[in-house]
């Protein structure tokens, strides 16, 4: 009995002389193993119903893939009036002087030995030091969805990662320092004495 042809989404397709089939969209890319082929027409018809490289999965991936696109576009053009509009009711410009508390590591964990790392102590030896600097860059971290302008604070950050909540009066900041410094002293001190 000769095999008939199928027409698939516009396509015809004809088995071989000797009644094997084989996809006509390209679906085996890979080139290391034989492409497949189907001895019968209801195994065949199975394989193209799925088959990735059909027509129609094709364009509906693509749609898929412009419309996340689109998504996207809109959205960075939404994240980007409401950072213009923050921006403008900052209390710091760039070129203003802010202070923040900054944590320093004196002594790690761990010390290099040769070529290993080694671990030494079980805490790090942190200082914090009061820090006056300038404003040079106002930047916002991604958000997972659109946030509102009232809580845009949580995204913004100056420089190199200071945060609108770290900023305070250099007072206040040279007497956080010395409070987290002493704080950490004996913290250190706590833990070695339970060890």
């Amino acid at each position: 009995m000769e095999n008939q042809e199928i027409i698939f989404e516009g396509k015809k397709i004809k088995p071989t002389k000797t009644g094997i089939w084989r996809c006509p969209f390209g679906c085996h890319t890979d080139n290391r193993f034989a492409a497949p082929k189907w001895k019968t027409e209801k195994g065949f018809m199975r394989h193209l119903e799925n088959c990735y490289m059909r027509p129609s999965a094709v364009e509906k991936r693509n749609n898929e893939k412009q419309q996340k696109y689109n998504e996207q576009i809109e959205r960075n053009n939404i994240l980007e009036k409401l950072k213009d509009s923050f921006i403008a009711t900052l209390k710091y410009k760039i070129g203003d002087e802010i202070c923040y508390v900054k944590k320093i590591v004196v002594k790690d964990t761990h010390e290099w030995r040769g070529n290993r790392s080694v671990k030494v102590r079980y805490e790090p030896v942190l200082r914090f030091d009061a820090v006056k600097t300038n404003v040079s860059s106002i930047n916002f971290e991604e958000p997972d969805i659109i946030p509102t302008i009232e809580n845009m604070n949580r995204f913004v950050y100056f420089n190199n990662g200071i945060k609108l909540s770290d900023i305070m009066k250099y007072e206040d900041a040279v007497k956080i320092a010395k409070e987290k410094t002493i704080a950490d002293e004996q913290y250190r001190h706590e833990s070695s004495m339970l060890r």
